[in-house]
């Protein structure tokens, strides 16, 4: 949930048969000894606050009809990198540490409602 982690390529067929046995899991493709998983799940890539994710590729991603939580914030199921540039500029893009992971999260602090917003990195 943690990492919005949709799909698990397995090299071996024991690392296959220890992620299909969670629950929602289905093996959907076997080649070789390499075995892809998928997992029967709700994607969500906002995981405090509300919006929606509209666009990602190694450009920008672009987030649609975000609402901050009772603090001013969304956090994004991202990790956070330095050089992030957010468009429109009243929207401030910052790290979320979290005890469980070295790299921290992407939270983007806002006054309100924004309903587009654009993250760029200085140098792709």
């Amino acid at each position: 949930e943690r990492y919005n982690i949709g799909w698990i390529v397995c090299r071996t067929p024991e690392s296959a048969s220890r992620w299909a046995s969670f629950p929602g899991a289905t093996v959907v493709d076997r080649v070789g000894e390499l075995s892809l998983i998928a997992f029967d799940r709700t994607h969500r890539f906002v995981t405090r606050g509300s919006g929606q994710l509209e666009h990602a590729d190694a450009r920008r991603i672009v987030l649609m009809h975000l609402e901050p939580d009772a603090t001013g914030s969304v956090t994004v199921s991202l990790h956070y990198q330095v050089g992030m540039r957010v468009v429109p500029a009243t929207v401030i893009a910052e790290p979320e540490t979290d005890p469980f992971d070295p790299s921290p999260m992407l939270r983007l602090r806002m006054s309100g409602p924004v309903s587009r917003v654009t993250i760029v990195w200085e140098n792709p």
